[in-house]
C-alpha cells in the first residue's frame, strides 16, 4: 500500500537547530477511558502491574509509543551532527526491565545490568544470558531490527521489556504524557514509522484538526522543515491499541 503523505498545518519556529536541521515533536493522547491497571501473577507476593498500555491520569497521554525514522531495507541513513553514539543501558530491578523500552545503536551496543540481590535472566533474538547480582556485561554490534524487539526471562516469565536497534539515532519513545521529539533531522521528505507493544503498527488515528489520517504498515510521510515541525495533538481510540487480531473493522 502506497504510504500517504501526512500534511498537518505544521507549526514552524524560526529558531534553527543544529546546522539548519528540523525537529519533530507531538503528543500521542488516548481518546477514551482510562485502562484499569492489571495485576500481574508471581510468585513474589509482589504489586508488579502490567505496562503494556500506561495512560496519564491527567492528560491521558500514552506512553512508550515508539516513532522513529523509517529507511528501507540497504537505505542509508542520513547524517547526524554527533559521530559518537552512547552505549544504551538496560537494567534488571525489581523485577522489571529498566527502561521498559531501550533504544540501541547498532555501533554502540547496549550494556545490561543486574542491579537486584538475586539472578536475572535477559533474552531476546541476540541475548541469551543470566547475570548473577550486580553483574554487568555489555553486547557490542547487535544487529539491527525493522521493529522493536522483546526482552524476556525464563526465571521470571511476568518480566518483559522490549528494545528497538537502529543505525540512526532519529527515534523517540514517548514519556508519561505522551511527547515525543526527535531532533536533527535533515530538512526534505522523510518516512517515519510508529510502533505500540499492545498492537504493533498504529495505523488510525486523529490530528489536532479532528482529521482522520491512516498510516499504513504506521508509517507516514512528512517533510521536515529547518526548526519545529509540530504535529500537536495525536488522538488513538483503545480499539487502535487492542492486540493483532481482535481490532475492531473501521
Amino acid at each position: 500500500m502506497r504510504t500517504l503523505v501526512f500534511v498537518w498545518g505544521l507549526l514552524f519556529a524560526t529558531t534553527l537547530h543544529a546546522q539548519g536541521t528540523g525537529e519533530l515533536t507531538g503528543r500521542f493522547v488516548l481518546d477514551g477511558p482510562l485502562p484499569q491497571p492489571a495485576r500481574l501473577a508471581n510468585d513474589k507476593g509482589l504489586e508488579l502491574y502490567d505496562e503494556s498500555l500506561l495512560v496519564d491520569l491527567e492528560t491521558y497521554g500514552i506512553a512508550n509509543i515508539v516513532v522513529y525514522l523509517y529507511l528501507k531495507p540497504g537505505e542509508e541513513p542520513p547524517k547526524h551532527p554527533e559521530s559518537v553514539r552512547p552505549t544504551a543501558r538496560i537494567v534488571a530491578k525489581g523485577y522489571q526491565y529498566r527502561p521498559h523500552i531501550s533504544v540501541v545503536h547498532s555501533q554502540a551496543g547496549a550494556t545490561f545490568h543486574n542491579a537486584d540481590a538475586h539472578a536475572h535472566h535477559f533474552q531476546s533474538l541476540w541475548v541469551d544470558m543470566q547475570l548473577d547480582p550486580g553483574g554487568e556485561t555489555t553486547i557490542p554490534h547487535p544487529l539491527r531490527t525493522y521493529l522493536p524487539d522483546s526482552i524476556t526471562s525464563r526465571l521470571y516469565p511476568w518480566m518483559r521489556g522490549y528494545f528497538l536497534v537502529t543505525d540512526h539515532p532519529f527515534v523517540a519513545v514517548t514519556d508519561v504524557a505522551g511527547r515525543f521529539t526527535i531532533p536533527d533531522l535533515p530538512p526534505g521528505e522523510w518516512t517515519f514509522r510508529v510502533w505500540h507493544e499492545r498492537t504493533g503498527y498504529i495505523e488510525n488515528v486523529v490530528d489536532a484538526g479532528g482529521q482522520k489520517a491512516e498510516w499504513p504498515k504506521g508509517r507516514f510521510t512528512l517533510t521536515i522543515k529547518p526548526g519545529e515541525n509540530d504535529l500537536g495533538w495525536i488522538s488513538v481510540t483503545p480499539e487502535e491499541l487492542e492486540p493483532p487480531g481482535t481490532k475492531r473493522k473501521k
